[in-house]
């Protein structure tokens, strides 16, 4: 230590050397700890990578895109990426094409829709696609919906009414709704304005909008909903562009929603009655399709309303169509008064016989006026949407896909399913 005091070079080289020591670790620290954080985040980042790659097609599903996979046959156990992508595109297609079976589906061959197998022989599909005489669907359509035990028949045995309720107190005869709105079927018209080439065009939506009407007498009936009145059924698009307006019954609407017979649809487009046609339905991506879109009017007790709207959105709910609710309004019709008083014969002096009195008036006033203390029935107002498919407007290969019963016809001549 003595020779280091007697050595001042020394000593200053040992004390820049501590002094070096120190800014190291001050200043190279830092750096470290960052180097480590940029390390973890590396290490994050490649096991983030490789779970991602693991389903991203490579080089090996590249090499193997044409591994002997049928494109228009794959199978449910594939391996290599292209395969994985056939089965689930036409897994897809074929959730569509079943759905829009059932809604294209002639009430001529039956009114149970026969369930399409891909055993089915062209012969078969061929005649199951032909379109009915003109006679011959407007005849089934009636009996199906006004007849002995049609829909509406069906309907009044469960004690459903059907159309716009009389106002209050007015006798059957004073009814100024009587007959109007309800189901709104579209049969009893004159065909001049349809062109000849048009008609089968409009015998299949009157026959799409019939499944969806007894979809909804359906929801109806179920044995565990208790639907009250059946008000109305409209179908916002125009039957055809000569058929709409003031002339035909199912398309007379109120000119105000403060009409007393107004139904202010949720997310309706119509303002007046002469209004409908600027109303455009929703497009499928690709053009594969549009919606048919409509309203359901109701009046039933507030409880049945959630039952209602999940036994109409039923999956399994015949007839099957893919069906969801776009909008939905909800009023009370009548409410109970705010107060109510009664009287009753009090005697200043009392005699012992005011508490009675008083109770006996009460059941009296009661039993009069029951018909204004009970519980109200709610109007419900849905806006749904069923999706219309069209296999005609997919590509080759898409249509290679589909099963033979779902493929549009390759001859223009013959009817599309």
């Amino acid at each position: 230590m003595d020779k280091i005091k007697q050595n001042p070079f020394v000593a200053a080289m040992i004390g820049a050397g501590v002094l070096l020591l120190v800014l190291a670790g001050f200043l190279l620290y830092p750096a470290w700890d960052k180097q480590g954080e940029l390390e973890k985040k590396v290490k994050l980042v490649e096991k983030s990578l490789d779970l991602y790659s693991r389903d991203t097609p490579g080089t090996p599903d590249i090499d193997s895109w044409n591994d002997g996979t049928d494109p228009a046959n794959p199978k449910k156990d594939e391996k290599d990426y292209y395969g994985k992508l056939l089965w689930s595109y036409r897994t897809v297609l074929r959730f569509y094409a079943e759905y829009d079976w059932n809604l294209e589906w002639w009430m001529t061959h039956g009114e149970e829709v026969k369930t399409p197998t891909d055993e089915m022989e062209a012969s078969e599909i061929q005649s199951l696609r032909a379109s009915p005489s003109h006679g011959d669907l407007l005849t089934k359509l009636r009996v199906a919906g006004t007849g002995p035990v049609g829909l509406e028949a069906k309907l009044k045995q469960r004690d459903v009414k059907l159309g716009m309720p009389p106002p209050a107190n007015a006798r059957d005869d004073e009814n100024p709704y009587a007959g109007k709105y309800g189901f709104n079927w579209e049969v009893d018209f004159k065909w001049d304005p349809v062109g000849e080439k048009e008609i089968p065009a409009v015998l299949k939506i009157l026959q799409k909008r019939y499944w969806i009407r007894k979809r909804i007498a359906n929801a109806c009936l179920a044995q565990d909903v208790k639907v009250q009145r059946l008000v109305d059924v409209y179908f916002f698009r125009p039957l055809h562009k000569n058929l709409s307006g003031g002339n035909y019954p199912w398309d007379t609407r109120a000119s105000s929603e403060t009409a007393p017979d107004s139904l202010p649809y949720a997310g309706s487009p119509i303002r007046t009655g002469t209004d409908r046609g600027r109303f455009d339905e929703f497009d499928l991506p690709g053009d594969l399709g549009k919606t048919i879109t409509f309203g359901v009017a109701l009046d039933l007790m507030y409880p049945e309303v959630n039952k209602f709207v999940r036994k109409l959105l039923d999956r399994d709910l015949a007839p099957r169509l893919l069906l969801s609710t776009v909008g939905m309004r909800m009023m009370v019709l009548e409410q109970n008064p705010a107060t109510l008083t009664y009287t009753y014969d009090w005697k200043e002096r009392d005699d012992g016989q005011n508490k009675k009195r008083q109770e006996d008036a009460e059941k009296k006033f009661l039993e009069e006026n029951k018909a204004h203390l009970q519980l109200r029935p709610v109007r419900l107002l849905l806006t749904c949407q069923v999706v219309d498919f069209d296999s005609a407007k997919l590509p080759d290969s898409g249509k290679a896909l589909l099963p033979n019963w779902a493929k549009p016809p390759k001859d223009e001549s013959e009817p599309k399913p």
